[in-house]
C-alpha cells in the first residue's frame, strides 16, 4: 500500500479471511435471509451449522471438467456460497478467479439466479475501483463465475490485522470505494451487500469493490417484495424492515465501514445477528471520538450523517459523501500536545503511527490546530533551531572570554641607547665679578 501498516501482535481474529491473492475471500457467512424478523433461535442454529461448515475441495470429476479451459493454479479463499480458486485461462493465458458454486447451492434456481445477476449488472460497471467479472458457466454439472484476480487482502483481513487504520490510509480506501461506487451508481446499479469482506485491496493499495451478486438494478429493485439479503452488521435499517432500498442504502453501509477503518470498532455489536440487525433500526452507534479521539470532527459529522435511520437525512449521494470526506482529509498527522493525557482503545489494535495524545482543549481550539498550515509549524521549528544555535555559540563566547587570564603590569620605558653616547657637560654656571671695596682719596691740602 502506499502507507506501510505495521501489524499488531498476535494472530488474526478467528474466521478472518486468509491472506492472499483472492477475487473473494469472506468470513464464515455472507450473507442471511431476512424476512420480517426471524427467530433467534433458528439464527443461532444457523451460526452453528455454518461455522463448523468447511469448503469443500473440488472433486476429482469437477477438476477434469474445469481444467479444459482453465489450469487450478491454488485454492485462494471460500465462503459460505462456494470456494474461489486461483487459474489460469487456456485460452488468454490470463490469470483469473473462478467462483465455484457449492453443489447443493448450483441446484437451486434462486441462487444460480444470483450469480447471473452478479455476471449481467457487474459486467456494466467499468471502474479501476470495481473487480472485473468475466463469465457465468456451467461445466460437468459444476456452476462458477470467472473474474479479475486480485493479488491482494480483503479489507475485513486489514481491519483484523491492523485494528482501525492510520487517518489518511482510511480516508484513502474510503474515497477509492467513493469513487467505485459513484460509477455502479450511475449505471443503475445499487450493490446491497457492502461489507469490508467484499473490498479487496492490492499491493499498491488499490481498492477493488467486489460480489454485486445481489445487487439489483433500481428499476427491479422497486419491484422486488419478500426476503432482504444482506449481512446484518452492515444492513441499513430499510434493509432489515425489508423496505425498498436505493443508492442511499449504500451510503448506509459504508458509513458502517468508514466508522470501523477510523475507530477499529464495528458500530454495532451483540451475541447474534438478529440482535445486530435490531440495532441498526431502533439504536445510534456511539460517537466516533468516543473510542479515537483524534479523529477528525469533519470526518465523524461525515460518518453519523451516512449513519441515519432515516435515508432523507443521509448524504442523497456518493459525490456528496466524496466531497465531504475530501474535504477533512488531514495534510499531516495533527502535532502531540505537552501536558495532555493519552486515551487508549484496548480493543484497537496498533496501526503503527503514533496517535496524538488527548488534548484537553476545547473542539474549537482542536479546530484551529487542524487548521494550521504546515508551513507555519515548519517556519517555527526552523526558527527555534536558529535560537538554540545562537544561544550555544553566545555561551561558548563567554566561557573563553572567561579563560583569558588579565594582562601583567607593563614596565616603565628604557630611554634609547643613543642618548648615553654623548652625553651633555654640566651646566657652568656664568662668573660674576666679585665688587670691588671703594679707594678712599684724601685731598692734600696745600
Amino acid at each position: 500500500m502506499t502507507e506501510p501498516l505495521i501489524p499488531k501482535s498476535g494472530t488474526p481474529k478467528p474466521g478472518s479471511p486468509k491472506p492472499g491473492g483472492a477475487a473473494h475471500t469472506s468470513g464464515h457467512r455472507d450473507t442471511i435471509l431476512l424476512s420480517d424478523v426471524p427467530d433467534a433461535t433458528a439464527v443461532l442454529a444457523e451460526d452453528a451449522s455454518s461455522s463448523a461448515a468447511a469448503g469443500p475441495s473440488l472433486s476429482p470429476a469437477a477438476l477434469a471438467a474445469i481444467g479444459v479451459r482453465y489450469e487450478m493454479l491454488g485454492e485462494a479463499g471460500h465462503g459460505s456460497m462456494g470456494n474461489v480458486y486461483k487459474a489460469r485461462d487456456r485460452e488468454t493465458g490470463e490469470t483469473v478467479a473462478l467462483k465455484l458454486l457449492k453443489p447443493e447451492i448450483a441446484s437451486d434456481q434462486a441462487m444460480m439466479d444470483r450469480f447471473k445477476n452478479e455476471l449481467l449488472f457487474a459486467r456494466k460497471i467499468t471502474h479501476k475501483n470495481v473487480c472485473r467479472v468475466h463469465e457465468f458457466n456451467r461445466v460437468g454439472g459444476i456452476a462458477y463465475t470467472s473474474m479479475e484476480f486480485v493479488e491482494g487482502e480483503s479489507l475485513r483481513s486489514v481491519l483484523n490485522r491492523f485494528g482501525g487504520l492510520p487517518q489518511r490510509k482510511a480516508t484513502d480506501l474510503a474515497l477509492q470505494i467513493c469513487s467505485g461506487l459513484k460509477e455502479a451508481h450511475a449505471q443503475g446499479i445499487v450493490h446491497r451487500d457492502l461489507k469490508p469482506e467484499n473490498v479487496m485491496i492490492d499491493a499498491q493499495g488499490n481498492v477493488k469493490i467486489m460480489d454485486f451478486g445481489i445487487a439489483r438494478s433500481m428499476e427491479a429493485g422497486t419491484r422486488l417484495t419478500g426476503s432482504m439479503v444482506g449481512t446484518p452488521a452492515y444492513m441499513a435499517p430499510e434493509q432489515v424492515a425489508g423496505k425498498p432500498v436505493d443508492y442511499r442504502t449504500d451510503i448506509y453501509s459504508l458509513g458502517l465501514m468508514l466508522y470501523e477503518m477510523f475507530t477499529g470498532t464495528p458500530a454495532f455489536t451483540a451475541d447474534n445477528s438478529i440482535a445486530v440487525a435490531l440495532k441498526q433500526m431502533r439504536e445510534d452507534p456511539p460517537p466516533p471520538h468516543e473510542i479515537e479521539p483524534n479523529i477528525p470532527v469533519a470526518t465523524e459529522r461525515a460518518i453519523l450523517k451516512c449513519l441515519e435511520k432515516d435515508p432523507a437525512r443521509r448524504f442523497q449521494s456518493i459525490a456528496d459523501l466524496e466531497s465531504n470526506l475530501r474535504s477533512a482529509a488531514p495534510v499531516m498527522p495533527p502535532p502531540r500536545m505537552l501536558g495532555s493525557t493519552a486515551t487508549t482503545n484496548p480493543n484497537r489494535a496498533s496501526t503503527g503511527v503514533p496517535r496524538a495524545a488527548v488534548a484537553a482543549a476545547t473542539p474549537a481550539s482542536q479546530a484551529a490546530q487542524r487548521r494550521t498550515s504546515p508551513f507555519v509549524w515548519i517556519l517555527l521549528g526552523a526558527l527555534v533551531v536558529v535560537g538554540a544555535l545562537s544561544g550555544l555559540h553566545w555561551l561558548g563566547v563567554v566561557q573563553a572570554a572567561n579563560r583569558i587570564s588579565p594582562p601583567e603590569a607593563a614596565a616603565p620605558p628604557k630611554p634609547p641607547e643613543f642618548a648615553y653616547e654623548h652625553p651633555a657637560p654640566p651646566p657652568v654656571a656664568p662668573e660674576v665679578p666679585e665688587p670691588k671695596a671703594p679707594v678712599a682719596k684724601s685731598v692734600a691740602h696745600v
